[in-house]
């Protein structure tokens, strides 16, 4: 791809404050259900992140959907109790959306620097994505899986540090203390319904707190910076890095990965080129 094949989508301020509302509400349902693979011991922290990837998922779709690219999402989307199959379906493929957070000055990068940066796949061991990158998980309807990339900003940078979250999130003591009870009750076990009713959950919540179930504030509305995806063809492309040997200015990473340079990969907009003509929610790099 080639870095006028960007594609910068921002929701409007009521849709982006749903998303990102939805997705506190689906972080903190699923919480008690997440294995902690990242070993992170901050509740508040991993519920975040949680929060944050399902946010990029729902802008992604919501751009999708306004633009007449027929995603399918349904088969995809699981309950809170349940781990994710995928993101969603476009054409016979199985695709998932790797984003990953920056930290840098102002709302956005220059496209070469983007560019510049690396397509991500987690790659821990035979567990981990990378390694079941060939598994289909609905074989009925797709034969082939894709990773497909993005970029948010995630922080702002002070004295070449990551300062000032987009996304900030508290919840009370007792509220964590009922979260990690339910954490140790369910947690590594299979369901095929709910274990407790939803309403029973916030209920639950609420009485832990003194008056809102949660507070969360939004310093800046960060855009999803849409990049290229990859096929079975291009897993060639995809060499082993690690926290070791990775080195950038604008975001780290604490785990092993596989990686490829833009350059080497498609971009998705080369998929719908109509998107050059008319973009809802989005505009393209020239």
């Amino acid at each position: 791809m080639e870095s006028n094949e960007i594609i910068k989508i921002s929701l409007p301020k009521t849709l982006f404050d749903k998303a990102v509302n939805d997705s506190l509400d689906y972080a903190l349902l699923s919480i008690p259900f997440t294995f902690n693979r990242m070993k992170i011991n901050d509740l508040s922290k991993r519920i975040i992140n949680i929060a944050k990837g399902k946010l990029s998922e729902i802008i992604f779709k919501e751009f999708c959907i306004n633009n007449d690219i027929p995603i399918k999402v349904d088969l995809c989307e699981t309950p809170f109790y349940m781990p994710d199959k995928k993101d969603f379906i476009l054409g016979n493929e199985e695709w998932d959306l790797k984003n990953n957070f920056l930290y840098h000055d102002g709302p956005i990068l220059m496209s070469s620097e983007y560019m510049q940066l690396p397509a991500f796949v987690p790659n821990r061991g035979k567990w981990d994505q990378w390694s079941k990158k060939n598994i289909l998980l609905h074989p009925t309807e797709c034969d082939e899986s894709i990773f497909l990339f993005s970029f948010m900003k995630g922080w702002d940078l002070k004295d070449k540090k990551r300062d000032n979250p987009f996304l900030s999130f508290q919840i009370t003591k007792d509220q964590s203390v009922f979260l990690e009870s339910l954490q140790r009750k369910y947690q590594r076990n299979k369901f095929d319904q709910s274990p407790f009713e939803i309403s029973w959950f916030w209920e639950q919540m609420k009485e832990r707190s003194s008056d809102f179930i949660y507070h969360s504030n939004l310093a800046f509305r960060p855009a999803l910076i849409l990049m290229g995806y990859s096929s079975k063809k291009e897993w060639k492309q995809f060499d082993a890095i690690s926290p070791n040997t990775f080195k950038s200015k604008y975001f780290s990473i604490r785990i092993k990965n596989m990686g490829a340079s833009f350059l080497n990969l498609k971009s998705f907009i080369s998929l719908y080129p109509h998107l050059y003509e008319k973009m809802t929610f989005g505009v393209s790099y020239y």
